[in-house]
């Protein structure tokens, strides 16, 4: 997730203030970009995209 813009992640996870989205990506960096790489292969794949680039 390091690419994506903090304000486009606080609009994925619905967050209406960017503080909250800092306060977890400070202590979930690692967590939240797993999920994220798992969600956009599932969108993905559901697609009928065979991966994610």
């Amino acid at each position: 997730m390091k690419d994506v813009p903090l304000p486009i992640v606080a609009q994925l996870i619905d967050h209406s203030q960017m503080t909250m989205t800092l306060r977890y990506t400070r202590f979930w960096g690692r967590e939240i970009k797993a999920a994220a790489e798992r969600f956009g292969t599932t969108i993905a794949e559901r697609l009928g995209h065979s991966s994610v680039s």
